[in-house]
């Protein structure tokens, strides 16, 4: 579990000195659990990443924002999944949270699995997905084809 604080950076007028009336420059959330400052996804960001014309703007900002995008990973996954027509930022993303956090991000890599193999049509980057499966996943193949064998009837006479 991660505890945020809130950390104000101020901005005073060129030459005066700190007092009560201050401007607020940025408001930034503050992870006291990890000691890092992550910058809170505002209607500017929304606006550079509705550009997006490929998804790689909306890749890196998951990437770049990954302690701060637990509140906006739906918009950002609508987002890359409405401007990724090739899969292939679709199959980065869902990698890179598989590699950060798997069981805390299951439900967006589970999203971007899916956008993927609707996407990737040509299975260029598709392939890049089954690591997530484990090392061993080609076993796993093999016992589950093995099992649905046994389970199928025969229907050869």
């Amino acid at each position: 579990m991660q505890i945020y604080g809130i950390f104000i950076e101020k901005e005073w007028p060129t030459g005066q000195k700190p007092h009560i009336r201050y401007f607020f420059h940025r408001i930034f959330f503050v992870s006291l659990s990890h000691n890092f400052i992550c910058q809170v996804m505002n209607e500017d960001d929304k606006k550079l990443l509705s550009k997006d014309s490929d998804g790689l703007l909306t890749y890196e900002y998951i990437a770049n924002h990954i302690s701060s995008i637990d509140d906006d990973l739906d918009y950002l996954i609508d987002n890359m999944m409405r401007v990724d027509l090739s899969g292939q930022f679709i199959v980065s993303a869902a990698r890179y949270l598989f590699a950060i956090d798997a069981e805390h991000y299951n439900n967006a890599i589970s999203r971007l699995i899916t956008a993927a193999i609707e996407k990737d049509r040509e299975h260029r980057y598709i392939a890049d997905l089954l690591p997530l499966w484990g090392a061993d996943y080609e076993d796993h193949v093999r016992s589950e084809e093995h099992t649905s064998e046994l389970q199928s009837p025969n229907t050869i006479s």
